[in-house]
């Protein structure tokens, strides 16, 4: 770890302190407290104390079973007692940080019997393994944005930042 000392005048301290509460309120002199929604500081954060918070814990008991994308949390494993488990524990851990999971949503999907949708992704059980195929929202998206890419004032261009994922 390295180490940096300078002399700092107070009132620079105050005028840095204020500028990094300015850019994390995203202007908003009236925030008292959290990031602003859409602040680009806002997933790193939360990704910061998903990785701590919720990641590290939950890897110790079931290992590489977890994925997380941002807030999205997915669990696979082949028993249902081992999904409950899952939830009782992500609860328990993400209540201690004072967050709590959403109830509107599926919470226990049997891949034997119906399909999943994550992120655009289809999860479903093929021939007895996990099949992860994109979803037809997405192909639909796509093939729209591309349509759309035709009236751009630049056709090419846009047709490339579609498919690279840049609308």
């Amino acid at each position: 770890m390295a180490h940096c000392a300078f002399p700092v005048h107070p009132g620079d301290k105050q005028r840095f302190l204020e500028v990094i509460r300015q850019v994390l309120a995203m202007g908003d002199i009236n925030r008292e407290a959290g990031i602003g929604q859409g602040s680009p500081y806002s997933p790193l954060a939360l990704n910061v104390v998903l990785h701590f918070g919720l990641d590290l814990p939950l890897s110790q008991n079931f290992g590489g079973n977890v994925f997380r994308y941002a807030d999205n949390i997915l669990f696979v494993s082949r028993w249902k007692a081992g999904c409950k488990e899952f939830l009782w524990q992500t609860e328990q851990v993400l209540s201690k940080k004072g967050l709590t999971l959403r109830r509107d949503e599926p919470r226990i999907i049997d891949l034997r019997k119906n399909a999943a949708t994550v992120l655009g992704f289809k999860l479903e059980q093929c021939e007895h393994r996990l099949s992860v195929t994109l979803g037809h929202e997405p192909w639909n998206d796509l093939e729209d944005d591309l349509l759309q890419a035709h009236y751009h004032r630049d056709p090419l261009r846009k047709a490339l930042c579609v498919l690279q994922g840049w609308t």
